[in-house]
Order: C-alpha cells, then structure tokens, then sequence
C-alpha cells in the first residue's frame, strides 16, 4: 500500500510508525540512540552546524530548481539561499596558523554546480517526477519511507531513478550493497509498478581537485535475490524497533565515539546518578523531531 508524504502524515497522528534509513541505521549503531533521537527527539542545544548536510540539501535544492528547465540562474540562487546561513567558516591551521579555506563554502558549491550544468545540460532524460516523497507499508503498521531525487525515462522509454549525493568520499562510496538504495528501488517499483534501476548522481567534495573531476553518474541495479534478501533485514530490524517501543528497552552498545567524536546524546549516557537525568537533558538539549520526508543528502 503505496501513501505519499500527505497521507503518511495524517496516519501518524492516528499511530501509525514511519522510519527511514537513517533511523534504521540509527538503530543498528546504538538502540539508545535511536530513542534520544527519534523518540523523544532531541538534539544539543550547542551543537556544531551539520555543514555538510546543509551543503547536501542546498546541492538538492537547487537541483530541484535546475530540472526540467535547466536554467542556471534559479538553481545557483537557491542553492545560496539555502546554504548561505550555514556557510562553514574559514579555519586555521594547526602547524602554521595561517587561515584556510572552508570545505564547504557558498562559491565552492556554485562553482561545483556550474560544472554540473556545463556536463549534464546536453542530457536528453525525460524527467517523471522531482523530489517525490514515498511511503509503503513494509511490515503491519510500520511504513519504511524515502524521499526519490529524481524519477527519469530515457529515449527508449527505460525509467529509473536518480538519487543525488555530496560526499568527501566521493571516490569510495558504496553501491553494492548499499541499503538506502535498495530501499529507493524498492519504493521506486511500487510507485511506477514495474522493475527499475537507478543512477548515483555524484557530486564529489574536495578542495584539491577541479569541480569537473567531481563529478560521475553511475547506473546501478539489484537482482531479485538481493532485494529479497535486503527485505528480510529490513523487516528484522523494523520489528527490532517494535520490540523496543513494546518493552521500552533501549540498550546501549556503547559505541560512544562513532567516527572518532562523542556522540551527541554521551552526557545522557554517562551520567552518574539517576537524578541528573532530567536536568542534563533540558538544560543541553531542544526538542526537534525528525522528518524522513525531508530532503537531505
């Protein structure tokens, strides 16, 4: 049972449970993360801007923009329009203190989309839909959900799907497997009602090499097999989820410097009687519940 973003909405005020592969993931690396993210919803008062998420989602916006049209101007000002704010600053260097450059900075970003429409503009794809958010029931009462850059044909009448990526790891990034994407295939074929691949459409970060050798777009696909298989482990861990709302037991696994920094929700977890609990949490941390529907990268 296929909803959009609306309806989905509308029936999680009536219950209903909605994740995404963030969420998912969030899970997998620590259930008790899950739950001061997810389920309370709250994020640190002083924490550091997500530069290069705000990055990613300005690259999306003006993507947005850019499709069909392919007029550059209306990209470029919604790109800064929505990045602008969260422009990271310059810092300086450890050994020599001079000032560098930010990674993610508002002419980078515009230099890096101006290669973009310079490569991509002659694309004879025929556009479907742009940023269309899904939803579909994968286990009873709990919809797994995403949100699909693009949903392109080609002149043989193909469709396919395009997702749009920023990533300083732009030479390593994973295709097979890759979870997220799977569940994009698989939220893409109930929508169009047939079987469809995908491209990553790649929009590399880096300050050391040129906008244009950023770039890539990639096809990629999944056999029955492999989707099959990515099913069952995304219903495990949905009804891993479920299990924890019913018991309300979130257990910590502890890995507490993930990607070498404290984890946001640590003073949470460290605390060293249970009475400090309420008055760490409203004094470090706002209530901000997440979206699936959002676009990010």
């Amino acid at each position: 049972m296929l909803i959009t973003q609306t309806t989905m909405q509308q029936l999680t005020t009536q219950g209903v449970k909605i994740a995404d592969w963030s969420m998912i993931e969030k899970y997998i690396m620590c259930p008790q993360l899950f739950y001061n993210r997810f389920e309370l919803g709250l994020v640190r008062k002083d924490g550091q801007p997500a530069y290069g998420l705000h990055f990613g989602s300005g690259i999306h916006g003006a993507l947005e923009t850019w499709y069909p049209s392919k007029e550059d101007q209306p990209a470029l000002n919604k790109f800064v329009k929505l990045f602008k704010p969260y422009e990271e600053p310059p810092s300086a260097s450890k050994k020599t203190g001079k000032e560098l450059a930010a990674t993610y900075s508002a002419i980078f970003g515009c230099a890096l989309l101006l290669a973009y429409f310079d490569k991509y503009r002659p694309n004879t794809w025929t556009l479907v839909e742009n940023e269309v958010p899904l939803a579909e029931e994968i286990l009873d009462g709990f919809f797994l959900a995403g949100r699909i850059d693009k949903i392109f044909t080609n002149t043989k009448g193909e469709v396919f799907f395009v997702d749009h990526k920023t990533s300083k790891y732009y030479k390593d990034f994973q295709l097979n497997p890759n979870f997220q994407f799977m569940g994009y295939k698989f939220l893409t074929e109930k929508f169009v009602g047939h079987s469809v691949g995908g491209y990553l459409d790649m929009l590399g970060v880096a300050k050391s090499a040129s906008p244009h050798d950023l770039l890539r777009q990639e096809p990629f696909n999944y056999s029955a097999y492999q989707m099959s298989e990515w099913q069952k482990t995304a219903i495990h861990w949905i009804g891993k989820i479920n299990e924890s709302r019913e018991r309300n037991e979130w257990p910590k696994t502890m890995r507490c410097r993930p990607y070498f920094r404290d984890c946001e929700f640590m003073p949470l977890c460290t605390i060293p009687e249970a009475g400090s609990y309420e008055s760490i949490m409203n004094s470090m941390y706002v209530q901000e519940f997440w979206d699936p529907f959002t676009v990010t990268d």
